[in-house]
């Protein structure tokens, strides 16, 4: 009469190869489900396939190994190889299950239950569950310490994950997307002559509209979630941009001439030097070279 452990399907965790007695996997789809209030039912939108999760039952008896072709026993040798794997800390990375009809799958253990009984010594039953993980860590996002490059960065970002949510943002005449958008405030904050309330006013401008086209993911569950953290990422990007460009040098301010004066006597006013009077007829060209009147408003540097 044939032994039952005869012909027992194989498998390995981790290059431990142990026999199966029943193998059981569970998948199926995963799906974000949005309710709302006042309606019935819901809204279901198909993200992926759920991973695997496996659950053997392995058999690990001591006199069992010759039967089913292994080279050690596999109690207890077998059996505290798993265990360690099971419990070690250093184990808890990603680790490789040869299926006998999956093949090579990345994996984690979720668990483990082990059971002997006082007729069937040396040896017992392991239940093992394990389920299926994508091996590619998960990678932080991070703001570079170049402002605008990262900017400019995160509005393609953006574009790419609204378009992959199939959002048409709506932007402001002349522009097709965010990079455009971003491309142009960052030159915008770059530009010296920009005082530091125009800066204040364009970036309320662009994360008006960056916030805008993040509500608009609202309604797609499996999509919001990339399309706000990338939208997010970019709010915070030309915030940095913005408050970058301004701490560079001097700001650009309004100021307002008391009394008719000359672009020297400005200078002198304004800085104590005389021979500053450049930048003032630079940034502000007057219909009168020798002076300006009483009243006019000019763009000069804080200090």
């Amino acid at each position: 009469m044939a032994d039952p452990w005869e012909n027992l399907p194989t498998a390995s965790l981790a290059g431990i190869p142990f026999p199966i007695a029943s193998r059981k996997v569970r998948g199926g789809r995963a799906l974000a489900r949005k309710k709302y209030p006042f309606r019935a039912g819901q809204v279901t939108e198909d993200i992926a396939r759920e991973p695997r999760v496996y659950e053997y039952v392995i058999p690990l008896f001591a006199g069992m190994y010759e039967f089913v072709g292994f080279a050690e026993p596999l109690y207890p040798d077998t059996y505290s190889k798993l265990i360690a794997l099971c419990e070690s800390d250093d184990s808890q990375a990603y680790a490789e299950l040869i299926d006998p009809e999956h093949g090579a799958v990345q994996v984690k253990i979720v668990g483990y239950e082990w059971d002997e009984k006082s007729d069937a010594r040396n040896g017992g039953i392991l239940s093992l569950t394990i389920e299926e993980e994508e091996p590619a860590p998960f990678e932080l996002f991070t703001i570079t310490t170049d402002a605008s490059a990262s900017a400019l960065d995160w509005a393609a970002d953006f574009d790419a994950e609204l378009s992959l949510a199939s959002l048409v943002p709506e932007l402001p005449p002349g522009f097709a997307s965010f990079a455009a958008l971003v491309a142009d405030f960052v030159r915008f904050v770059g530009d010296l002559e920009a005082t530091a309330d125009a800066v204040a006013a364009r970036l309320d401008e662009v994360r008006a509209t960056i916030t805008a086209a993040q509500l608009a993911a609202l309604e797609l569950p499996a999509a919001f979630y990339r399309v706000a953290w990338a939208g997010t990422s970019l709010l915070d990007s030309v915030t940095l941009s913005a408050q970058a460009a301004t701490s560079l040098g001097p700001s650009v301010v309004e100021w307002t001439v008391p009394a008719t004066m000359s672009s020297h006597e400005i200078a002198v006013e304004l800085y104590g030097d005389a021979s500053r009077y450049g930048e003032i007829e630079s940034r502000n060209p007057s219909a009168h070279p020798l002076f300006y009147p009483a009243g006019t408003t000019l763009l000069v540097l804080a200090r």
